[in-house]
C-alpha cells in the first residue's frame, strides 16, 4: 500500500478514525469522505466504528470499506514500510449523547493504550486526538468526550465562509448537508488526509494537562482550494491513444517490414528446450573392427568348445527361437503397451492411427514410476513472454532479437503482423491461430454472417456497478460454419505455428517408432536336421581318429603289449563282438510286432550260440591263414550297419518303430566304442605287423653281430619245450614279442649270462627299431587329419551360431532400442504436447493483449466515468476548473506519447493483469498467498486441449486466460493507460505555466496562483466565543487569536511572499493525481492558543435563567451583536 500519509519531514504516517455509530452528523460526514475517496482526493486511512462496546474496523481505499483487523493492519503496515507516527483521530459531534460519549471515550482510550503499549519499542509515535463539532449557537455538552489523557483535544468553529473577508455562516445540526461537507473538510484538513498535504496541524499541537478536572482545548477551522482538471478536457486527444495500430515506444522506429520482424522473431521466441529433442543414434548395425572383433572371435570359439558334449548328445541345434521368445517375452512384460500395436501374423497392415497412438502413449505413461509436470526448470516461459512482448514494445529483454533481425530500435506494431482478428469466443482466435478443439469436429470452421454486415460483437460492460462485461445479444441464426480465410502471418500464429510442427513431429516419430517395431522381421534359425547330424558324426570322427593315432602310432602303443596270446585274443574278439551285434540285429527286425518279437529271440539265441562258438573253437581260428576272418567280420557289420541306418533315413521317421530308434542310438554309442578297441589292439599286435623278424641273425654267434644263428636260437628253443614255450612257432611266425619271451625265459631258466641278454636286447632294437621313430609320419598325418576335421567342424559350427548370434543380437538390439526410443518419445509427444497447450493459453492472452492493450472500451468510452473533484456544499472548501491551452495540448500530447508508450509498456499492462489475477486467486483461496505464487505463463499443470478450450481447465494459466476474455482486467488496463496519461497532463501543467487556465466560476476566468491566494492570511485571524452560545461569551476569559498553517502547491505554484510572523507557517503541498484527474490543492488550518474547556461551557447560573423561561440558550434575538466584534 502506497497511498499513505506523510509527516511533515516526508515520513509515513497513519490516521486511525473513530467514531460513534449513533453520531449521524458524522456518519454523513464520513459518507461524503468516501467519496473523495472514489475520487482520488484523499489518502487511505483505517475507520472504526463504535457501537455499544463493539468495534467495527475499516480500510477506507478508493472509496470502498474494506473490513479489516485493527491491530494487524498496524503491525502489517508498520512491517512494510517505515511507520513513524500513528494518529487516533476520534471524531464527535454535540449531537451524540453523554452515555454515548461515554462509550467512545472508553473504547477509544483502551484502543490507545493496547497500540501504544504494542508500539512500544518500534520508535513509533502513537498520539491521542479528540475532535469536536459543536453546532452554531449551542456548544453542547462534550465533557464525556474530551477527557482521559488525549494528546490534543479540538474543537471545531461551528462556521462557514469562503475566505477571510467574507461573511460567516452559521453551521447548525439542521442543515444536514452542510454540516456534513462541515464535518468531512475539517477532519480530512486537521487529520492532514488530503492527498496533497504534507504532514498534519496535529504535528505542532501540544496541550498541557490544567488540573482541577478541566482540560486543555484548542479552536480549529480550515480553508481548500482544489484546483482539479481531467482527461475529459482532451477526450479527442485521448482516444487517438487507443486507436489504429500500436504506439511506437520511445526511441524505437517501426519495423520497414513486420513481417520478416515477426517471421525472424517467432523462430527465436520460440525457445529450443520448448522443441522435440534430437532421436538417439541407433546402437546397432554398427561393424565390429579390431580388438572388439579378435575378442568376439575368441568368445564365440571358447562357447562352441564348451558345447562340444551337447553337440555330441543332440547334434547341432539352433536356440534362436528360445532366445527371442525369451526376449519378446521379457520386454512385452515390462512394456504392456507393445500389444496394443500387436497385429495378426498374416496381417500385412502396418499403419498405426491417431487413436492407436493416443492408446499407447497413455499406456506407456501410465507405466512411469514419476510422472512429471510439463515443467521447464529455467525462465523459458517468462523468455516467450518478454520477447514475444518486446518486439512490440521495445523492452530492453528483446533486443538481442531485434538486433539480429537487423536493428534494435525496429518493433512491429502493426496489429495484422501480431494477432488475429479478436473474438470474445476463445475457440475462434484458437481457431484462427490453427488451434483446432479435438472434441469438435469440424473445428476448422468458424462463425460467418450470412445476413447482414455487422461483426460478432466485443464485450460490454453493464454500467451497473459491481457487473460483469457481458456481450449483446447476437442472434445465432445469422451465422453459419464456413472454412476460414487463409490470414498473413502473424506473430502469435508464427509461434503457435512452431508449437504445433514439433507436436506432430513428435506424434509422426513416434507412428514410424511403432511401425518399425510392427515390421521388425524376427530372424529365423538353421534347423537342417542332416547338417546337424553330419556336424555330430564329423565331430565324433575326429575324436575317433584322434585316439586311434594317440593309441597305435604315439609311445602310447607300448600300453598295449602283447602278453595275452592269440587264442585268448580270438576269444576276447568274439565276446566283445556279440553283444555288439545285439543292437545292429535290432535293426533289421520287421516292422510287424509279431515277427518283430519272434525275430528278437532267434536272433538274441543265433548271436549267443555263434559267441559261444567262437569262444570255444579259437584255437582252430589262431592259424596264419584265419588271421584276417575277424577284420572281415568287423568291416562286415559296419557296412551293414550303415546300409541300414540310410535305409531308415530314406524312408523317413514316420515309418520307424521306436525298437529301431532305440537302436540307432545304441549303435551310433556302442559301434564307435568297439571299433575303437578293435583296432587299437588289432594295429597294436604284432601277429598282423607285416615285417617278420629273421631270428636267424638274432641269435648268431655272438648276438651282437647283423645277423643271427637260427640253429642256435632254435637248439636254445628245443631245449625250453619243457618250459611251455612254443617257441617253434614264435619263430615261424615272427612274433616279436614271443621272440623277447624267449630270450628272457632262456637267461632265467638257463641262466644265461648277462652279456648275453646286453647283447640280444641291443639287436633286438637294432633290428626291430625305435617303433615312435618308424610310425612318426603316421602319428603326424593322422593327428593332423583329426585336428583339421575337429577344426573344420568346428568353424562351421562357430559360423552357425555366429550368424544367429549376429541375427538375434541386431534383432534385440533393434527391438530394445526401437522401444525404448518409443517410450522416450511417448514421453516427449505428451511434454511437446503439453508445451503446445500451455502456449496457446498464453497465446490467447496476448492475442487479446495485443489487440485491446487497454482493454475493450465501455459504453462512456475508454476513460469511462471521470471521477473529478466534487463540489461541496461548504464555502471553505472551493473547486476550480483548469482547463487546457493549445500549447498545453500539444505538451500533453508529447509527454503522454512518451508516458503511454514507453519501452516495455506493453509488457507492464500485462504484468497488471497477472497482479489482478494473483490478488483476486488470493482472496478465493482464504488468502493463502503460496497458491498463486506461480506466474500463469509459468504454470505447469497439464491440461488437455479439448478441455482447455471448453473452458474447463485448472491451474492457473487457463484460468487466467478465461478471465482476460470475459473482460474482468479491462478496467485495470484502462486505469494504468488512463493513469498514464493522467501523469503526462499533470507533468504538462508542472512544466508549463501557460498550459491551462483556470476557472473558479462559470463567468470567472483567473490566475489559479490567485484563486489560491485567497486562503493565506493576510493578518492573524480572531475568533469569536459567542459563536458557541450568548452565555459562553459572557463569561469567556482567554485569548481568542489564531495561529495558521498553510499547504501550498510549490510544485506547481511559485511560494507566496508571507510575512514572516511567529502565527502564520507555510508547508509543502504536492499536486497528485487520480486514475482519470489532477488535483491540486492549498490547504489552510488555524488552531487557537490553548484554552480550558471550562471556559466554553455555559454558566450554570444563565442555564438555571434559561431554565426558568427568562432567556434561551438557542434564542439570541434579544442580544445586540453589535456588541461583539467580527466573529470571522
Amino acid at each position: 500500500m502506497s497511498n499513505l500519509q506523510e509527516t511533515l519531514e516526508g515520513e509515513i504516517a497513519l490516521t486511525i478514525l473513530f467514531y460513534h455509530k449513533g453520531d449521524s452528523s458524522i456518519a454523513r460526514g464520513i459518507d461524503e469522505i468516501q467519496i473523495r475517496s472514489s475520487n482520488g482526493e484523499i489518502s487511505d486511512f483505517l475507520i472504526n466504528v463504535i457501537s455499544g462496546q463493539a468495534v467495527e474496523s475499516f480500510w477506507l481505499q478508493n472509496g470502498e470499506m474494506v473490513p479489516a483487523d485493527l491491530g494487524k493492519e498496524v503491525s502489517r503496515i508498520s512491517g512494510i514500510h517505515e511507520l513513524k507516527r500513528v494518529d487516533i483521530v476520534s471524531v464527535c459531534s454535540g449531537m451524540l449523547s453523554d452515555l454515548e460519549q461515554g462509550q467512545l471515550s472508553d473504547l477509544l482510550g483502551s484502543e490507545v493504550r493496547e497500540l501504544q503499549k504494542l508500539a512500544a519499542g518500534a520508535s513509533i509515535v502513537v498520539e491521542d486526538h479528540r475532535v469536536y463539532f459543536p453546532e452554531y449557537g449551542n456548544f453542547g455538552d462534550p465533557k464525556s468526550f474530551l477527557v482521559g489523557d488525549a494528546n490534543s483535544r479540538l474543537v471545531v468553529l461551528p462556521l462557514d465562509k469562503a475566505r477571510d473577508r467574507a461573511v460567516n455562516q452559521e453551521i447548525s445540526f439542521q442543515d444536514l448537508e452542510l454540516f456534513a461537507s462541515h464535518v468531512s473538510m475539517e477532519i480530512l484538513s486537521v487529520a492532514g488526509l488530503w492527498k496533497a498535504q504534507e504532514g498534519t496541524a496535529l504535528e505542532r499541537i501540544s496541550q498541557l494537562p490544567v488540573g482541577n478536572d478541566d482540560q486543555s482545548i484548542q479552536i480549529v477551522r480550515s480553508f481548500a482550494r482544489t484546483a482539479t482538471t481531467s482527461l475529459s478536457e482532451l477526450d479527442h486527444v485521448t482516444d487517438s491513444f487507443f486507436s489504429g495500430n500500436l504506439p511506437v515506444p520511445v526511441s524505437k522506429i517501426p519495423a520497414p517490414n513486420p513481417y520478416y520482424l515477426v517471421n525472424y522473431a517467432a523462430e527465436k521466441i520460440h525457445h529450443r528446450n520448448f522443441r522435440l529433442r534430437a532421436q538417439r543414434s541407433p546402437d546397432f548395425g554398427k561393424k565390429i573392427e579390431g580388438m572388439e572383433l579378435m575378442k568376439r572371435i575368441i568368445g564365440r570359439m571358447w562357447k562352441d568348445f564348451r558345447s562340444i558334449p551337447r553337440i555330441l548328445r543332440h547334434g547341432l541345434s539352433s536356440r534362436l527361437k528360445k532366445d527371442i521368445d525369451h526376449v519378446a517375452q521379457e520386454m512385452v512384460g515390462k512394456n504392456s503397451w507393445l500389444q496394443v500395436i500387436q497385429k495378426d501374423e498374416n496381417s500385412q497392415n502396418f499403419t498405426i492411427d491417431d487413436d492407436e497412438i493416443e492408446t499407447a502413449v497413455n499406456s506407456i505413461n501410465s507405466l512411469i514410476e514419476k510422472p512429471e509436470n510439463a515443467v521447464v526448470w529455467g525462465d523459458e516461459w517468462s523468455l516467450v513472454l518478454q520477447n514475444t512482448l518486446g518486439v512490440i514494445d521495445g523492452s530492453e529483454e528483446a533486443r538481442a532479437i531485434r538486433e539480429s533481425a537487423g536493428d534494435e530500435r525496429w518493433v512491429a506494431v502493426e496489429l495484422d503482423a501480431l494477432t488475429p482478428q479478436y473474438s470474445s469466443d476463445i475457440q475462434v482466435v484458437a481457431n484462427s491461430l490453427g488451434v483446432t478443439n479435438p472434441s469438435i469436429e469440424g473445428q476448422s470452421e468458424v462463425l460467418e454472417q450470412v445476413e447482414g454486415q455487422s461483426e460478432v460483437s466485443e464485450p460490454v460492460e453493464d454500467q451497473s456497478e459491481g457487473s460483469e462485461p457481458v456481450e449483446e445479444s447476437v442472434d445465432q441464426t445469422n451465422y453459419r460454419l464456413r472454412a476460414p480465410v487463409e490470414s498473413e502471418p502473424n506473430l502469435i500464429k508464427l509461434i503457435t505455428g512452431r508449437f504445433t510442427n514439433e507436436t506432430e513431429t513428435a506424434k509422426q516419430r513416434f507412428k514410424e517408432l511403432m511401425e518399425r517395431i510392427q515390421k521388425l522381421k524376427i530372424p529365423e534359425g538353421n534347423e537342417n536336421e542332416i547338417a546337424s547330424k553330419v556336424i555330430r558324426t564329423l565331430f565324433a570322427s575326429s575324436f575317433f581318429i584322434f585316439l586311434i593315432s594317440l593309441f597305435v602310432f604315439s609311445p602310447l602303443h607300448d600300453l598295449f603289449h602283447n602278453d595275452v596270446g592269440q587264442i585268448v585274443r580270438l576269444r576276447l574278439f568274439f565276446l566283445i563282438t556279440g553283444p555288439v551285434l545285439l543292437p545292429i540285429m535290432a535293426l533289421f527286425a520287421p516292422r510287424d510286432p509279431q515277427k518283430r518279437q519272434v525275430f528278437h529271440v532267434v536272433g538274441f539265441v543265433s548271436i549267443v550260440m555263434l559267441t559261444a562258438l567262437g569262444v570255444a573253437f579259437a584255437d582252430l581260428l589262431a592259424s596264419a591263414k584265419s588271421k584276417w576272418v575277424g577284420a572281415i567280420i568287423v568291416l562286415a557289420v559296419i557296412v551293414f550297419v550303415v546300409i541300414k541306418v540310410i535305409q531308415l533315413f530314406l524312408r523317413g521317421r514316420s515309418e520307424n518303430v521306436a525298437d529301431n530308434n532305440i537302436a540307432v542310438r545304441i549303435c551310433s554309442i556302442v559301434i564307435p566304442i568297439y571299433l575303437l578297441i578293435v583296432i587299437v589292439f588289432t594295429v597294436n599286435n604284432n601277429y598282423y605287423h607285416p615285417r617278420v623278424l629273421p631270428f636267424d641273425k638274432l641269435l648268431n654267434g655272438e648276438i651282437a653281430l647283423d645277423e643271427g644263428d637260427w640253429e642256435t636260437a632254435k637248439n636254445i628253443a628245443n631245449d625250453l619245450t619243457s618250459a611251455g614255450y612254443d617257441t617253434a612257432s614264435a619263430a615261424e611266425i615272427g612274433d616279436t614279442q614271443s621272440a623277447a619271451n624267449l630270450i628272457d625265459a632262456a637267461r632265467k631258466i638257463q641262466n644265461l649270462p648277462q652279456s648275453i641278454e646286453e647283447k640280444v636286447t641291443e639287436a633286438y632294437f637294432k633290428y626291430t627299431g625305435d617303433y615312435f621313430s618308424e610310425n612318426q609320419q603316421w602319428f603326424y598325418i593322422s593327428f593332423i587329419f583329426a585336428l583339421a576335421l575337429f577344426l573344420a567342424s568346428g568353424a562351421y559350427v562357430s559360423r552357425e551360431r555366429q550368424r544367429e548370434e549376429n541375427a538375434f543380437n541386431d534383432w534385440e538390439a533393434q527391438f530394445r532400442w526401437l522401444t525404448e526410443e518409443a517410450k522416450l518419445t511417448a514421453r516427449d509427444l505428451q511434454l511437446i504436447q503439453n508445451y503446445q497447450n500451455q502456449w496457446v493459453g498464453t497465446g490467447l492472452v496476448l492475442a487479446r493483449l495485443i489487440r485491446h492493450p487497454h482493454g475493450i472500451p465501455v459504453d462512456g468510452g475508454y476513460l469511462g466515468e471521470i471521477n473529478a473533484s466534487t463540489p461541496s456544499q461548504a464555502q471553505k472548501l472551493q473547486v476550480i476548473s483548469l482547463v487546457p491551452t493549445e500549447i498545453g495540448i500539444d505538451a500533453f500530447r508529447q509527454n503522454a506519447n512518451s508516458k503511454i508508450s514507453e519501452p516495455g509498456w506493453l509488457t507492464t499492462q500485462y504484468r497488471s493483469m497477472v497482479r489482478e489475477f494473483q490478488s483476486g486467486q488470493t482472496n478465493q483461496n482464504s488468502g493463502l498467498s503460496d497458491v498463486t505464487a506461480l506466474l500463469p505463463e509459468n504454470d505447469p499443470y497439464p491440461v488437455s486441449l479439448d478441455n482447455a478450450l471448453d473452458g474447463n481447465a485448472s491451474g492457473q494459466r487457463w484460468p487466467f486466460c478465461y478471465q482476460v476474455y470475459s473482460g474482468r482486467f479491462d478496467e485495470k488496463l484502462r486505469e494504468t493507460a488512463i493513469s498514464k496519461l493522467t501523469e503526462a497532463l499533470l507533468q504538462t501543467y508542472l512544466e508549463h505555466p501557460n498550459s491551462y487556465v483556470t476557472s473558479s466560476g462559470v463567468e470567472n476566468n483567473d490566475d489559479l496562483s490567485k484563486a489560491f491566494s485567497d486562503v493565506l492570511a493576510t493578518e492573524q485571524q480572531l475568533w469569536v466565543p459567542a459563536v458557541f452560545g450568548t452565555d459562553v461569551a459572557v463569561n469567556f476569559q482567554g485569548s481568542q487569536n489564531f495561529s495558521t498553517n498553510v499547504w501550498w502547491p510549490k510544485d506547481l505554484l511559485s511560494q507566496p511572499e508571507l510575512d514572516a510572523t511567529d502565527w502564520n507557517s507555510l508547508h509543502n503541498a504536492k499536486t497528485s493525481s487520480s486514475a482519470t484527474s489532477i488535483f491540486t490543492q492549498v490547504i489552510r488550518v488555524d488552531l487557537s492558543e490553548s484554552l480550558v474547556l471550562s471556559s466554553l461551557m455555559p454558566d450554570p447560573t444563565i442555564q438555571q435563567i434559561n431554565e426558568t423561561g427568562i432567556t434561551s440558550s438557542h434564542d439570541n434575538s434579544n442580544v445586540d451583536d453589535s456588541s461583539f466584534p467580527d466573529i470571522g
